[in-house]
Protein backbone atom coordinates (compact mmCIF):
# COMPACT_ATOMS: atom_id res chain seq x y z
CA UNK A 1 0.00 0.00 0.00
CA UNK A 2 1.38 3.61 -0.81
CA UNK A 3 -0.03 7.02 0.51
CA UNK A 4 1.43 10.50 -1.53
CA UNK A 5 4.61 9.60 0.92
CA UNK A 6 5.38 6.56 2.58
CA UNK A 7 4.75 3.36 1.01
CA UNK A 8 4.05 0.17 3.73
CA UNK A 9 4.02 -3.60 3.37
CA UNK A 10 2.67 -6.90 5.21
CA UNK A 11 3.79 -10.12 5.19
CA UNK A 12 2.45 -13.23 7.00
CA UNK A 13 -1.05 -14.45 7.77
CA UNK A 14 -4.18 -13.32 10.15
CA UNK A 15 -6.34 -16.70 10.56
CA UNK A 16 -9.88 -15.50 11.46
CA UNK A 17 -11.29 -18.75 12.31
CA UNK A 18 -9.17 -19.38 14.73
CA UNK A 19 -8.74 -15.47 15.81
CA UNK A 20 -4.80 -15.52 15.60
CA UNK A 21 -1.89 -13.59 14.19
CA UNK A 22 0.80 -15.78 12.44
CA UNK A 23 4.36 -14.05 11.77
CA UNK A 24 2.76 -11.06 10.58
CA UNK A 25 4.90 -8.27 9.76
CA UNK A 26 4.27 -4.34 8.70
CA UNK A 27 6.60 -2.53 7.40
CA UNK A 28 7.42 1.27 6.60
CA UNK A 29 9.37 0.70 3.44
CA UNK A 30 12.22 2.88 1.47
CA UNK A 31 12.62 3.17 -2.17
CA UNK A 32 14.86 -0.09 -2.24
CA UNK A 33 12.06 -2.01 -0.34
CA UNK A 34 13.91 -2.23 3.00
CA UNK A 35 12.02 -1.28 6.05
CA UNK A 36 13.15 1.74 8.14
CA UNK A 37 10.77 0.59 10.59
CA UNK A 38 9.35 -2.81 11.36
CA UNK A 39 6.95 -4.69 13.60
CA UNK A 40 6.25 -8.26 14.06
CA UNK A 41 2.68 -9.51 15.50
CA UNK A 42 1.96 -13.21 16.48
CA UNK A 43 -0.27 -14.96 19.08
CA UNK A 44 -3.91 -14.56 19.78
CA UNK A 45 -5.83 -11.62 19.08
CA UNK A 46 -6.88 -11.30 22.89
CA UNK A 47 -2.96 -11.52 23.75
CA UNK A 48 -0.92 -10.74 20.89
CA UNK A 49 3.28 -10.97 20.82
CA UNK A 50 4.32 -7.44 19.68
CA UNK A 51 7.76 -7.28 18.51
CA UNK A 52 9.79 -3.82 16.91
CA UNK A 53 13.32 -4.12 15.37
CA UNK A 54 16.20 -2.63 15.69
CA UNK A 55 15.86 0.03 13.40
CA UNK A 56 12.81 1.50 15.46
CA UNK A 57 13.96 1.59 18.85
CA UNK A 58 16.88 3.30 17.54
CA UNK A 59 14.71 6.25 15.75
CA UNK A 60 12.61 6.23 19.20
CA UNK A 61 15.86 6.84 20.72
CA UNK A 62 17.40 9.43 18.16
CA UNK A 63 13.93 11.16 18.69
CA UNK A 64 14.24 11.27 22.64
CA UNK A 65 17.89 12.27 22.50
CA UNK A 66 17.18 15.20 20.06
CA UNK A 67 15.73 16.72 22.87
CA UNK A 68 19.05 17.31 24.56
CA UNK A 69 21.15 20.20 23.82
CA UNK A 70 23.96 18.51 22.31
CA UNK A 71 22.29 15.91 19.46
CA UNK A 72 23.72 12.49 19.08
CA UNK A 73 23.05 9.54 16.56
CA UNK A 74 22.97 5.56 18.13
CA UNK A 75 22.64 4.38 14.28
CA UNK A 76 22.14 4.91 11.10
CA UNK A 77 20.16 2.35 8.90
CA UNK A 78 22.83 0.63 6.68
CA UNK A 79 21.57 -0.11 3.05
CA UNK A 80 23.88 -2.66 2.15
CA UNK A 81 22.88 -4.65 4.87
CA UNK A 82 19.40 -4.71 4.51
CA UNK A 83 17.19 -7.38 4.14
CA UNK A 84 14.45 -6.51 1.13
CA UNK A 85 11.04 -7.05 2.62
CA UNK A 86 9.20 -6.42 -0.49
CA UNK A 87 9.63 -6.69 -4.15
CA UNK A 88 6.21 -5.36 -5.95
CA UNK A 89 4.51 -4.17 -8.10
CA UNK A 90 3.72 -0.91 -5.78
CA UNK A 91 6.73 1.90 -6.33
CA UNK A 92 8.03 4.09 -3.55
CA UNK A 93 6.05 7.41 -4.01
CA UNK A 94 7.97 10.84 -5.46
CA UNK A 95 7.39 13.62 -3.10
CA UNK A 96 5.87 16.62 -4.89
CA UNK A 97 7.75 19.31 -5.00
CA UNK A 98 7.07 21.87 -2.43
CA UNK A 99 7.00 25.82 -3.65
CA UNK A 100 8.15 28.41 -1.20
CA UNK A 101 6.01 31.27 0.17
CA UNK A 102 3.25 29.31 0.04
Amino acid sequence: MSSASNRIAMKGAVNIVEEKFIDLGIALLDAKGCPTFEQKTSGSFAKPSIKVDGTAINSLSNVMLSFSTKPKTLSKHNDENCTVFYEGIIKQPIPAATTQGE
